[in-house]
């Protein structure tokens, strides 16, 4: 979707479900979803979009499966509190043991998922499942902070992790080459598009020494996460990181995918996320002669 309005999906009444990712929304773009009262599920991640504009979505009572990955507090919360058809709900923001009484008329949830920046009681929590009875998964997760991105010529966050095959990569041994860090996720449709162009850009860019690309994954399924890799030939270095992960929060990623260009010098050189810059700018990085640039041929997804 590139429409930042979601003017057309005010029409779309029998709808019954809706993702909605890496879209620039304004809480009053929220009120074209108001008459999806058929909507079953709605999945939506922004950071642009506060309390004000989940109050758009209160009446659509017949949600069964709510993800949203926004900055909430407990008045969010109180919009959900009508949604007696949930039988999933993910949400985050910085909520207290009074905004968690908003959830206890949601008798049909089975599963809930909820990342605060503050922390319950356990008096609280005890008290929710106790109210939820069909309730068979619940799980909190204490979120990170959440930095800004660091911006070009800023050094970048240093990081000690894992790969998938078990070696550990520290962001510093890689200081006099120039690396890519790819946060991404295979629940990341423009994530999953972007594949073969990747591909194809590691195979022409891994011929220079000095050039190194990391894949840095949100996926909480480590299984399926390496099963895609299998499947897609992918053979570059693969990290998991999982939703909320440090490292992410240090990078101020809150949703994919993104880029990070880090120059030899151990500095962000850039985050563009279009691949025509991106390339150039891994070109300009490398010191290659512009006369012999890359002929990298890579789908492009835009700004």
């Amino acid at each position: 979707m590139d429409d930042s309005r979601l003017n057309y999906i005010a029409g779309f009444t029998q709808l019954e479900e809706l993702h909605i990712r890496q879209m620039p929304l304004r809480d009053e773009d929220l009120v074209n979803l108001s008459n999806l009262t058929n909507l079953k599920r709605l999945r939506f991640d922004s950071d642009t979009v506060s309390d004000g504009g989940i109050g758009y979505l209160a009446d659509l009572t017949s949600l069964e499966d709510l993800d949203l990955w926004v900055p909430m507090t407990d008045v969010g919360l109180s919009y959900l509190g009508n949604m007696k058809m949930l039988d999933r709900l993910q949400i985050k923001g910085d909520f207290s043991d009074a905004g968690l009484r908003h959830l206890e008329k949601l008798n049909a949830l089975r599963t809930l998922r909820i990342t605060s920046g503050n922390e319950f009681s356990p008096e609280s929590l005890e008290k929710l499942q106790k109210k939820l009875p069909v309730l068979q998964s619940f799980k909190v997760i204490r979120s990170k902070e959440i930095k800004s991105r660091p911006k070009t010529r800023e050094v970048a966050p240093t990081f000690s992790l894992k790969t998938l095959d078990g070696k550990e990569i520290k962001l510093e041994d890689y200081r006099g080459k120039v690396v890519l860090l790819y946060f991404w996720a295979t629940w990341c449709s423009p994530c999953v598009a972007s594949t073969p162009g990747l591909k194809k850009f590691y195979e022409e860019f891994s011929n220079y020494d000095d050039f190194v690309m990391i894949s840095l994954s949100l996926d909480e399924d480590e299984s399926g996460l390496r099963r895609y890799i299998e499947r897609n030939g992918i053979t570059w270095p693969q990290v998991r990181l999982g939703l909320h992960s440090q490292v992410a929060a240090d990078y101020g990623v809150s949703g994919v995918p993104a880029y990070f260009l880090v120059g030899p010098n151990g500095r962000i050189f850039s985050t563009d996320r279009n691949w025509d810059k991106l390339k150039a700018a891994v070109i300009r990085a490398l010191g290659v002669d512009t006369d012999k640039k890359s002929n990298v041929l890579v789908e492009s997804e835009g700004e």
